[in-house]
């Protein structure tokens, strides 16, 4: 999910900037997985906050996606190869969880369940989180 968010496209608007602070300001408060994945989140919002032209890039795009001329339109992203070059989550390099895949959530046949199982995951373990981090 993290990635997908760090990947998604057209970060030029505050809206989806602050967004992005926010989701990670909400993993760093209330996150699964423990304190050093909420460590990981905490460093990269700060980050992330504090130079964000440094991440972001500027693309003029005059193609569409079947290769024809289309009026020049101005894209900003985030470098996400960069942050994710710069931060370790959990302790542990970005690609050791691309090797793991969604083992929790692997359907019995290929494309099932996946992506939307995932966020089910999360979204327990946000308020998991929530709920202990009101106890403390």
């Amino acid at each position: 999910l993290l990635h997908a968010a760090l990947s998604a496209p057209d970060y030029g608007s505050p809206a989806r900037r602050q967004a992005l602070l926010n989701l990670l300001g909400l993993l760093c408060a209330v996150g699964p997985n423990g304190p050093s994945c909420r460590q990981s989140a905490c460093l990269m919002q700060a980050e992330l906050r504090d130079n964000w032209d440094y991440f972001t890039r500027e693309a003029t795009i005059t193609l569409d996606a079947q290769g024809q001329p289309m009026p020049a339109t101005k894209y900003h992203f985030l470098n996400w190869a960069e942050v994710e070059q710069r931060h370790r989550w959990c302790n542990r390099p970005w690609p050791d969880f691309a090797q793991e895949g969604w083992t929790w959530c692997r359907g019995r046949t290929p494309g099932t369940r996946g992506y939307t199982c995932g966020l089910w995951m999360l979204f327990h373990a946000l308020l998991a989180g929530a709920a202990a981090n009101a106890d403390a």
